[in-house]
């Protein structure tokens, strides 16, 4: 009796966690329909040479019919799947996330009335002709600099 509720509270556990590697919005599609996501992998061990120092796998449920883009920034990557793979993607043990990819846009609706810039525009300025500099010395004297416990 003890083992049956075990194997039934780890089946639960299991399941969640399934559950909780999907955004909720991914949760409602359908299995016919393709979504383009974007999967973040689990952090390599650093005895494989952390995130630089290894090659991520493509997940096996992976069945895409979108070129997979790797990320440079974190261990991840876009595809386009079918809906009927997002549960099997979410069983995998290395996958961290799942997340749509959304479409994204710049936006400069409260940062021109934060500067200031909307009274230049009224004003007939429009920054023409105007070059901006960004000069970096690429030294912040932070205490992690003089910590001699890394070399």
């Amino acid at each position: 009796m003890k083992l049956t509720g075990l194997l039934c509270i780890l089946s639960l556990g299991t399941l969640l966690a399934q559950e909780n590697k999907l955004a909720p919005d991914l949760q409602q599609v359908g299995s016919d329909e393709s979504v383009d996501v974007i999967i973040q992998m689990e952090d390599p061990p650093a005895a494989a040479g952390g995130r630089r120092g290894i090659q991520l796998p493509v997940p096996r449920a992976l069945n895409t019919s979108k070129k997979v883009t790797r990320f440079g920034a974190f261990p991840g990557f876009t595809a386009r799947v079918k809906g009927s793979a997002l549960a099997e993607l979410a069983r995998e043990s290395q996958i961290k996330y799942i997340s749509p990819d959304r479409e994204v846009a710049s936006s400069t609706q409260f940062a021109i009335p934060a500067v200031g810039a909307d009274l230049a525009q009224k004003g007939g300025l429009s920054g023409l002709g105007i070059g901006i500099a960004v000069i970096d010395s690429g030294v912040s004297f932070h205490r992690d600099l003089f910590d001699n416990t890394c070399k």
